[in-house]
Parts: structure tokens; C-alpha cells; sequence
């Protein structure tokens, strides 16, 4: 039995704690962690994990493989010292690895202390296929983002803009660095598709619609010798609308499959 700590006690990491029994055998969640205890506590008593509120508190728990749930910021201030502690991690916001200088430290720490990074699907899929055409060699890859007025609503790339509540509108229109910046919150597949694809010219739209129900992503990708078109919409998280309850998910399937006899890339 492997021991997973977990990061983020919020919507994605609660329901990743309430349903870890769908990561199938062979893994035991012991340790969640949040910067505010109380909350860490509130999980740890419905989960039957520890709650600590520091890293090294999480780390003296020995776990093979620690998960993020909480965001850009939790993974710059704590993946490199999982890493170089020589522990597995898998995050959600990949949007910390848009800074290309942090991704190959992030890359250098799992290689020198025998670890790995895993970056789940998340709010989207098709990473088997990004990687297969990367190395047929993918040119040209664009990523529009569809999502209503209120997952975008604080952004800083809006500003002072107020969205329509009746028009679509398209709010930003630009590179993966520009998007990650002026929508910290909404664009961890722009930045995926950017990095698995390794084409950090991808190209991000997003789309503020305010009939959506569901946040969408549109994807393709073009070479010489291929062209994909992939979509995906899922229902926003109720609690955290700029997320999608997939995202969490996306862990739990991934754990299944790391575990499993028969492996589905």
C-alpha cells in the first residue's frame, strides 16, 4: 500500500479525498494539507487522514507520492522540495510550468533525487495523442476556451472590463506566457496543450459565453502528416467555478491507472 499526502483541501482536493476509494487498490491517503489547519482538519475528520498545515509536516509523513490541488502558487512554493526530497508529485495546476526556467528546475530536481513529475489531464484529455504527434512533429496548435462570464469574473487580464451578461465576447486572443499571466485561473489547459506539445508558440483564445453551462476547450493540432481536432466540456465546479470538476477526476483515474495490470497511454 503507497502512501499519498495531498495538497489543497479546497473543491478539487475535497473530492478527490471523498472519492479515493476510485483510485483502486494499492494506494492509502494519510495526509492532506492547507496553509489554514481548520480546513485541512474539516477533511482529515470526513477522510480518517492526518491534516498539517506546513510541508515539512507533510513530509516527515513519508509518502510515496505527493498530489496538488491548490494552485499555481502552492505548486512554486512546494514542488521543488517534494521533489528534491525524492518524492513522486503530481499536480493539476500547470500552469506554474508556463515559466519555462521553473519547469527545467522543477525537471532538474525529479532527475537528481530520483523522482517524478506527473501532470494530470485535468480539465481535458489527449495527451497520449499530443505526445504521439509531437514527435511526428505537431507545427501549429491553437486552443479556444469557452467559458461563462463568472469563471472568468476577477481576472487580472480583464482589468476594468465588465463582460456582457447576453453577447459572447472574446476576451484575450494571444501566446500561452500572455494567457497564463492575464488568466492565472482559467487557462491550465492552454498551458498543458502548450507543454505537452512542446510548442510554447501555441496559440490561446477565450471565449466569455454567457449561456454556457460548461466550460469548454477546443483543441487542434497540425504537421505534415496529421491533423487532430479534439473538444471537451465539463460542468464548472459549484464551488469553484473557475475549475472543472473533472480536474479531480483526472487524479483519481490516474492513480487507477499507474496501478493497474493493464495501462491505458
Amino acid at each position: 500500500m503507497k502512501k499519498v499526502a495531498l495538497i489543497g483541501c479546497g473543491a478539487l482536493g475535497g473530492i478527490v479525498a471523498r472519492h479515493f476509494d476510485l483510485a483502486g487498490e494499492g494506494w492509502e491517503l494519510t495526509t492532506v494539507m492547507a496553509k489554514t489547519l481548520a480546513h485541512a482538519e474539516r477533511l482529515a475528520e470526513e477522510t480518517g487522514a492526518a491534516a498539517v498545515a506546513t510541508i515539512d509536516e507533510l513530509l516527515e509523513t513519508k509518502p510515496d507520492l505527493v498530489i496538488e490541488t491548490a494552485g499555481i502558487g502552492a505548486v512554486k512554493a512546494y514542488a521543488e522540495t517534494v521533489l528534491k526530497a525524492g518524492i513522486d508529485l503530481m499536480i493539476v495546476s500547470i500552469g506554474a510550468l508556463a515559466d519555462r526556467e521553473y519547469y527545467k528546475r522543477l525537471e532538474t530536481a525529479a532527475l537528481s533525487h530520483g523522482a517524478r513529475l506527473y501532470v494530470a489531464n485535468g480539465a481535458i484529455g489527449g495527451f497520449d495523442a499530443m505526445c504521439t504527434y509531437r514527435l511526428m512533429g505537431a507545427d501549429e496548435v491553437t486552443i479556444t476556451s469557452t467559458k461563462a462570464p463568472k469563471s472568468l469574473k476577477g481576472a487580472p487580464g480583464l482589468g476594468e472590463r465588465v463582460l456582457s451578461e447576453t453577447e459572447d465576447e472574446v476576451v484575450f486572443e494571444g501566446s500561452m506566457e500572455e494567457a497564463i499571466a492575464g488568466f492565472p485561473k482559467n487557462v491550465n489547459v492552454g498551458v498543458a496543450t502548450a507543454v505537452v506539445t512542446e510548442r510554447a508558440d501555441t496559440k490561446v483564445r477565450i471565449v466569455s459565453r454567457p449561456t454556457a453551462k460548461e466550460n469548454g476547450h477546443f483543441i487542434t493540432i497540425r504537421g505534415p502528416r496529421l491533423h487532430a481536432e479534439m473538444m471537451f466540456c465539463s460542468e464548472p465546479d459549484p464551488v469553484n467555478p473557475r475549475s472543472s470538476t473533472s480536474t479531480a477526476y483526472s487524479v483519481l483515474a490516474f492513480l487507477k491507472n499507474l496501478h493497474s495490470p493493464v495501462v491505458f497511454f
